[in-house]
């Protein structure tokens, strides 16, 4: 009995040292197995993370080559923006170029069309004085005068002597104080004194020159030209005045 004890526990103590033995070497084991799982999830990441890092890089890349686009498109419409600029502002010099040609043009063509209608005034002008005041141009009887250069006017148009001073100022705007002693009035009869004289032969026509204007009135130089040579020139003012919508002549010395 006594000997099958003491072989039983000699063989515990045999045991004991062998178990642990195995438990150590299955702990190492664990530890070896959780060591490679870590290194394992460790490789595995850092493909992970590199595949991460490329995809972060090429979206950096296409986010700097879309704003690099971007810059460049703004770059390009800035460009656009300012050469439409610069040719808006050169549209805009050559329309005020050609407002202000044509403003001078406007202006030339304005006193020329001024200058032709004051000439055309001043013919007008030298012939009604011409007739009515330095001639007559009515039909005078010279049977019936009254003994003292005057004549009785043979028109029927003639009737007293405003008919003959509303006649001159077709052209002139006031009557020549001349006409009130040249024509009068007797027993109903109109008269006038014929005292007429020659034109000056030396007389070669007459320039005039703009000098004032208004939307009422034109104020002009006129020169008149002579070939005698003693007073080859003479200057006087000729002006017109819109009266009830019309030019009348205001001022106007006869040149011949």
């Amino acid at each position: 009995m006594k000997k099958i004890l003491l072989v039983t526990v000699l063989s515990a103590c045999l045991l004991l040292p062998a178990c642990k033995d195995e438990t150590t070497q299955a702990d190492t084991k664990a530890i070896n197995s959780n060591s490679l799982s870590e290194s394992s999830l460790t490789e595995s990441s850092e493909p992970e993370k590199e595949a991460d890092d490329s995809i972060m890089a090429d979206s950096s890349d296409s986010t700097s080559s879309d704003s690099s686009a971007e810059t460049d498109k703004d770059s390009e419409n800035n460009e656009d923006e300012y050469t439409d600029s610069e040719s808006g502002n050169a549209q805009t010099a050559g329309i005020s170029d050609n407002n202000e040609s044509q403003a001078d043009n406007n202006t030339d063509t304005n006193e020329s069309d001024l200058t032709a209608l004051a000439k055309e005034q001043f013919e007008k002008s030298a012939k009604q004085k011409w007739e009515f005041v330095i001639n007559c141009p009515y039909e005078l009887d010279y049977s019936s005068g009254t003994g003292t250069g005057a004549f009785l006017i043979n028109d029927a148009g003639v009737n007293s002597v405003d008919d003959i001073v509303n006649a001159y100022c077709q052209v002139f705007a006031e009557p020549d104080d001349s006409l009130y002693s040249k024509y009068f009035e007797s027993d109903g009869k109109v008269y006038c004194y014929d005292g007429g004289r020659g034109s000056n032969i030396y007389y070669t026509g007459t320039d005039l020159v703009l000098v004032s204007q208004s939307d009422s009135r034109l104020v002009f130089n006129a020169v008149s030209h002579y070939s005698d040579g003693e007073a080859s020139e003479k200057t006087n003012e000729f002006s017109m005045i819109k009266k009830d919508g019309e030019w009348k002549t205001e001022n106007f010395t006869l040149p011949y």
